[in-house]
């Protein structure tokens, strides 16, 4: 324990001393993993390094569809490409499989998957699956569960998917800049339950420098892949936040039902129409809902600035040969000065019988006040007035019930906050104590001065981290272990690896 702490210090103190040295900046059952020949331990060139290198070769690809895949065995491949975003430019990007997002990977429940990861990069990385109910050994993050892979280099990834669910999988190296160049994609473990007749996935993400746009599926605008459905069909849309904005989407004129949160069902889930549904960083949506018979609908981001209007899914009759689909600024127009509520999930759907409750006894429990705080190196992000790996973590033992109190002191920052290797419970949200549907999680977002109670079952040994997932704030110190009493990792960090767990 103690020797992993060390060396863990260690990595994020050099990975934030890079970061605020100019990085880019943006607002079940056991597995086995291996690695596929010899770590090198010289030392790899950045891909500032790369570019700047006047023999460098440049990178000429360009991204291609993202493909479908399916379990059980999963090959990807870390490379350099660019990405044709609907606009006529090339931005340069990282890519699983020259395609951003990556592959869509589709497993079934109860199958044993194995994703094996080439890395093409100029530099070292990994993979998390967030969300996913992981062994701890298979979590991805460098300097805790495994080495970063280095270039050239393969690793294996195994584990069962022992939970349906929408999810996703990104590099946890150095994540403020590998998940903002491109490194993440779809994971979905099907649910043999789902009834739907059309199944979409839809990743939301923005891009900021030289090209300032908002994307789903790596297009933006009319450039975006139109989805398809016949009058009457149930409709099912997994909406997946790989980006570091709250996007507000809106389904326009149509009934749909929230029916999961993080991957994880909603109890009853009760028709609406006309809300918003705001998705923050690492949050997951899924709605239903019925093709109506004629004219097709528009799903939206209605968030702020015109950036948004690029961050549009128009869903057409099938085999119509002029759907009459209304554009974002038509549909916005529509809905002249009115204003739409929020979709609140802390009330939503059928009450049913709860994991926990809000004034049960605890085995333990915690506060973790979020805040902003100015350094000689700039901002930093800070829980309970400190900033990782100088926060002291959450310790548990198996078995522990534990409840744990967010409250974002920030003024001006949004801290959507992940728990890996775990789903937990919301039981209160700004002093509104959770009813209807019991609400699982393993990502929720505090707004400025609002407060979340949650609650998770320690059942899942490991070093975990719990984390904003705007990645800038994690990189710049809002992170924190939650570990496991006499838990015994048979990993031991290489102390030459590049490991930059943020």
């Amino acid at each position: 324990m103690k020797g992993r702490k060390s060396f863990l210090y260690m990595a994020a103190v050099i990975g934030m001393v890079l970061i605020l040295a100019g990085c880019k900046d943006q607002d079940g059952q056991a597995g086995a993993a291996h690695h596929d020949g010899h770590q090198s331990t010289v030392s790899s060139p950045s891909a500032q390094d790369t570019a700047s290198n006047p023999t460098a070769s440049p990178v000429t690809t360009v991204t291609t569809t993202p493909e479908i895949l399916h379990g059980p065995v999963i090959r990807l491949t870390a490379e350099e490409s660019n990405l044709d975003p609907g606009t006529g430019e090339k931005i340069p990007v990282w890519t699983y499989n020259n395609s951003v997002p990556g592959p869509q990977i589709r497993v079934k429940v109860g199958e044993t998957v194995k994703v094996i990861l080439t890395n093409k990069l100029p530099v070292p990385t990994t993979i998390h699956w967030h969300g996913v109910p992981v062994p701890n050994d298979q979590d991805g993050v460098p300097g805790v569960t495994q080495d970063a892979v280095e270039p050239g280099q393969t690793f294996t990834y195994e584990f069962k998917a022992t939970t349906p669910g929408t999810y996703w999988y990104h590099s946890h190296q150095n994540s403020v800049q590998q998940v903002d160049k491109g490194l993440y994609g779809a994971f979905i473990v099907e649910d043999p339950k789902d009834t739907a007749d059309r199944d979409y996935t839809l990743m939301l993400d923005e891009w900021f420098g030289a090209s300032n746009l908002y994307t789903i599926n790596g297009k933006t605008g009319h450039a975006a892949e139109k989805l398809t459905a016949k009058p009457g069909e149930k409709v099912r849309i997994r909406m997946i936040n790989a980006g570091s904005l709250r996007h507000d989407m809106y389904l326009k004129d149509q009934m749909l039902s929230v029916v999961a949160t993080d991957g994880q069902p909603v109890n009853g889930p009760q028709p609406f129409k006309d809300k918003l549904i705001g998705i923050a960083a690492g949050e997951r949506y899924d709605i239903e809902f019925t093709m109506p018979a004629s004219g097709g609908t528009v799903l939206e981001d209605r968030s702020e600035g015109d950036l948004a209007k690029g961050m549009t899914a128009q869903i057409v009759t099938e085999g119509s040969s002029s759907p009459e689909v209304p554009s974002t600024a038509a549909s916005a127009a529509s809905q002249g000065n009115r204003q739409l509520s929020l979709f609140d999930y802390n009330s939503y759907g059928t009450a049913a019988k709860p994991k926990f409750s809000l004034n049960e006894q605890y085995d333990k429990e915690y506060i973790l006040e979020l805040g902003t705080m100015q350094h000689d190196n700039g901002v930093m992000y800070t829980i309970n007035g400190k900033a990782f790996p100088d926060v002291p973590p959450i310790t548990v033992k198996e078995g522990d019930r534990v409840k744990v109190k967010m409250v974002n002191q920030s003024q001006n920052d949004d801290h959507p906050m992940h728990l890996h290797g775990h789903t937990f419970q919301v039981l209160e949200r700004n002093g509104v104590p959770s009813s209807g549907a019991p609400i699982m999680k393993d990502t929720v977002d505090l707004q400025p001065g609002e407060e979340v109670t949650v609650a998770f079952l320690a059942d899942n040994p490991g070093y975990w981290m719990y984390h904003c997932h705007v990645l800038s704030h994690a990189s710049k110190g809002m992170m924190i272990d939650v570990n496991y009493e006499g838990y015994q990792s048979a990993y031991q960090p290489d102390e030459h690896a590049h490991n930059m767990p943020e």
